[in-house]
């Protein structure tokens, strides 16, 4: 008889990219939904992104509408990895006031996203996807998680 380990299995064939230019951002919500039982890959720019998605055919997408520098936005990402794979849950974040335009320029041209403004809590991620995911019991490295904080830089 073999012992069920916590948080493994939960979603064991579920693949999550996470993509935003502040790695900390993408890193730390990658480690919170590996608590979850995920698999996760963290994405920091939108090339890097759409080529992981495209090498690793997701189950779930999870990107920053801006990428600071970058002429694509999170938007182009979503579309691009849409028409790629069809199956695969999208949801856009962003922390930036300005992306209210871009998300109802895409909604005027057919595309909707699921869309959660920063700072955000894991749980309201997947919430917002209808998914749900045994989190870690709280410990004193759990119980009080900070929302993830937008890092100016």
């Amino acid at each position: 008889m073999s012992k069920k380990q916590p948080n493994k299995g939960v979603h064991p064939q579920a693949k999550v990219i996470i993509a935003d230019d502040q790695r900390v951002l993408a890193d730390t919500l990658a480690v919170i939904l590996q608590w979850g039982g995920f698999q996760t890959m963290a994405a920091y720019s939108a090339e890097s992104a759409i080529q992981m998605a495209a090498r690793e055919r997701p189950d779930l997408l999870i990107t920053d509408v801006v990428f600071r520098g970058e002429s694509r936005t999170g938007i182009d990402v979503a579309l691009e990895v849409r028409e790629m794979l069809p199956g695969c849950k999208i949801l856009l974040f962003s922390g930036d006031d300005s992306t209210a335009a871009l998300l109802e320029k895409a909604k005027a041209e057919g595309h909707e996203f699921q869309f959660l403004q920063k700072p955000v809590y894991p749980e309201d991620v997947l919430s917002k996807l209808g998914i749900s995911a045994a989190m870690p019991a709280k410990d004193s490295r759990t119980e009080k998680l900070p929302k993830l904080q937008l890092v100016s830089q």
